[in-house]
């Protein structure tokens, strides 16, 4: 370390992991640039995640990267549509013996066999691409209106809740293929500049610049508001036979039994009689529901369920308001939550009068 405790420290990969995606965006928008140069029409490809954020060279059928594209559906057949990129990146090596040496001329030959045996003659390709490249015009952008879009509360930056400037390179890239990479600067400035992006106060730990979207803020004091009417208050409750009876049920659903803490998580919620809880649990447990929670409302305090006043990135634990009602419809997943308590117990939950302080 370049400091005066030196000796060794380990690397913030998550940090580096950010930077590589920004790096990656930048270098897409840079190759549709050129390929645009080189004459040839380009169209948006989200990719099967629908964020990929790339693009692809107009003019060729999908049936045609599909048929070059066997490795890629071998592992999907392997692991499911849903399989992560690590576990891909696993059956990759895992699932296909070592390459023979074949000549590159010998590929060719075979390649352009198999397109013309699926009806896709080369000839065909080229002409269908060169006519989609003569046909091509670059779409006009509207920087304000690309950065209410992103903002918005169906925007991707409102989606992350707190975004740095290479969330904001990631997001506004695919927007812009096709254009210099200047226009691409321009775009994030104006993003950065605009009324609803609102910078965070910089904490001790954070490498960078945090910013949130103002619709993210009205979604924390909306959610302090209804904290503030709820909490102290009594709320249903149901015996503890019949909670114990409803997670029975539950588990014979999932054909199998909740974790001790998913149990005790599912059953104290119930019975509690308290019209809300508050429930902490790791990262992502947001996003899952436990027996007897409003789907409407967990929903909702989804999107807001990171502390805006942490505005360092990656964040081990993760905060959740959850109101839970004892008559709601039990949900078939349950989180693996770790504790969970009525919100009276906490002293202050900061959001409204944070939310407040920022604007």
């Amino acid at each position: 370390m370049r400091d005066v405790r030196r000796g060794w420290k380990g690397a913030d990969t998550a940090f580096l992991r950010d930077h590589l995606h920004a790096a990656t965006a930048v270098g897409r928008m840079v190759a549709a640039a050129k390929a645009v140069e080189l004459g040839y029409g380009i169209v948006a490809d989200p990719g099967p995640s629908g964020h990929l954020g790339g693009w692809a060279i107009a003019g060729i059928p999908a049936e045609v990267c599909e048929l070059h594209s066997t490795r890629s559906a071998q592992i999907t057949a392997a692991l499911g549509p849903d399989s992560s990129y690590a576990a891909r990146s696993v059956a990759a090596r895992a699932t296909r013996d070592r390459k023979a040496e074949v000549r590159v001329e010998d590929l060719l030959a075979r390649w352009q066999e198999e397109l013309t045996g699926a009806g896709h003659p080369p000839a065909d390709l080229v002409a269908a691409i060169e006519a989609a490249g003569s046909a091509y015009q670059l779409a006009e952008v509207d920087l304000d209106d690309l950065a209410g879009e992103l903002l918005g509360p169906d925007g991707r930056l409102a989606q992350e809740k707190t975004f740095t400037r290479g969330d904001v390179i990631i997001a506004a890239a695919p927007h812009l293929h096709g254009l210099p990479v200047s226009a691409l600067d321009q775009a994030v400035e104006t993003v950065l500049a605009n009324g609803d992006a609102v910078a965070l106060p910089v904490v001790t730990g954070s490498r960078e610049q945090v910013w949130t979207a103002r619709c993210v803020l009205a979604d924390e004091e909306r959610i302090a508001t209804v904290a503030e009417q709820l909490t102290g208050n009594d709320g249903p409750k149901v015996k503890e036979q019949a909670a114990l009876d409803a997670v029975i049920r539950l588990e014979e659903r999932l054909g199998a039994p909740l974790t001790t803490t998913q149990h005790d998580v599912a059953v104290g919620l119930l019975v509690s009689g308290h019209r809300l809880d508050l429930v902490m649990g790791v990262a992502g447990s947001a996003g899952r529901h436990v027996p007897g929670a409003n789907p409407h409302l967990t929903a909702t305090l989804k999107r807001s369920s990171r502390p805006l006043g942490d505005a360092r990135r990656r964040t081990s634990e993760r905060q959740s308001l959850a109101p839970f009602a004892p008559h709601s419809r039990c949900s078939s997943r349950v989180a693996p939550f770790r504790q969970g308590c009525p919100v009276s117990c906490w002293p202050d939950l900061g959001t409204a009068s944070y939310s407040r302080e920022l604007r």
